[in-house]
């Protein structure tokens, strides 16, 4: 039976099939060494944007999972790096 199939037949009686929300991904750490970061909400260009209040990095996206997964990668990669190449 493939997934439509299945919806068919769950709306056949009364059912919605519905995805299971995935866990949030853990925020890490700035390099600055604080976790007290605040988060932007651009409305009109539907963007959350993630600013440590003591260095002033920051990463975008389009969502809230979005935005948390390029901060993550940014810390990422300047760790690896060894040195702030990224730095806002």
């Amino acid at each position: 039976m493939t997934i439509e199939e299945l919806k068919v037949e769950a709306a056949k009686l009364g059912y919605v099939l519905v995805k299971k929300p995935q866990p949030k991904e853990k925020f890490l750490l700035c390099i600055c060494g604080r976790n007290n970061h605040t988060t932007w909400y651009n409305y009109i260009g539907d963007n959350v944007k993630f600013v440590c209040n003591h260095c002033g990095r920051s990463a975008s996206g389009k969502t809230d999972r979005e935005a948390r997964h390029n901060w993550n990668e940014m810390i990422k990669t300047i760790r690896e790096d060894g040195h702030d190449s990224c730095n806002n």
